[in-house]
């Protein structure tokens, strides 16, 4: 008798969620293929240089789409 050899593994990522009791979902780990938005609008690039003045965090936030003008 020939045991097999074996030459590749393939180990599955395992992604952990669970649900509460209001229906929301909780997730360990997550990978996105592509770029995330927030509210539905398309990703951005992180902001570097902002001043630390309303201003300058109001642009931020706008940019984001986390706030309107």
């Amino acid at each position: 008798i020939t045991a097999p050899i074996e030459d590749t593994v393939q180990v599955q990522a395992v992604t952990n969620y669970s649900w509460d009791e209001n229906g929301d979902v909780s997730i360990n780990d997550l990978s996105v293929a592509g770029d995330v938005g927030f509210y539905g609008t398309t990703a951005v690039a992180q902001q570097t240089g902002v001043t630390v003045d309303a201003a300058g965090v109001h642009a931020a936030l706008v940019n984001l789409g986390l706030i309107t003008a």
